[in-house]
């Protein structure tokens, strides 16, 4: 079996962005999943969703994808909470739904038991990366390989933003939506207008490591 480890870190933020470099310390980590990619934390019960690509190609279409749920000390919940997913990354939540990107596909997921709900096709994506809902339930999914970010409205999809580089990490908080493309942070206010937040630095790693601990 292939064991990866995921690591809860606290940050500590004292200073300006411009300056920002988070200091993080390792409360726990776990090595009983298999190719982690993305963690999600459901502040109503308290635990973590973590995508897992499953061993293997980790962009191939062979169904090895699971989500599993963790606690906040570490301790895997359930392995496979949900299954029958290729490679998986990036998830949102909203009410009772859990939005999965998966490789071409946005995966609807019930929170009641795991099950998937709805497969929502992106044909012409290269490949989907990361989700995030707002406060009203529209779902946005980037496309790393295909240099957009989708919005879906009601099952709808469209696009809400093109022609980027790389885009990765997103976040829909209140008005305003961010996204990381290439190692730069910007934020997007309610008229659609792009504002550059943090340049691209020589360790993209650190600008994810911001966005992730600033909001």
């Amino acid at each position: 079996m292939i064991k990866s480890i995921i690591c809860a870190c606290i940050a500590t933020i004292g200073f300006s962005w411009s300056q920002a470099q988070p200091k993080l310390q390792r409360q726990w980590e776990t090595d009983t999943l298999q190719v982690p990619e993305s963690v999600l934390l459901n502040l109503k019960t308290q635990t973590l969703y973590v995508s897992l690509i499953g061993p293997g190609n980790t962009s191939a279409l062979d169904g090895n994808g699971s989500i599993a749920i963790v606690d906040l000390k570490g301790n895997t919940v359930q392995p496979q909470w949900a299954t029958g997913l290729d490679s998986p990354k990036g998830l949102g939540l909203y009410g009772d739904e859990l939005y999965v990107a998966d490789m071409k596909t946005l995966v609807t997921l019930s929170m009641k038991d795991g099950q998937i709900i709805n497969r929502l096709e992106f044909p012409s994506a290269g490949m989907l990366n990361d989700v995030t809902v707002d406060q009203k339930g529209n779902v946005f999914v980037s496309d790393s390989k295909g240099g957009v970010i989708y919005q879906v409205t009601n099952g709808k999809p469209s696009i809400f933003l093109n022609n980027l580089r790389n885009p990765n990490g997103i976040l829909a908080d209140g008005k305003d939506f961010y996204y990381l493309d290439s190692g730069t942070l910007f934020r997007v206010d309610s008229q659609k207008k792009i504002t550059k937040l943090l340049r691209e630095w020589k360790n993209r790693q650190m600008a994810y490591n911001v966005m992730v601990t600033t909001f």
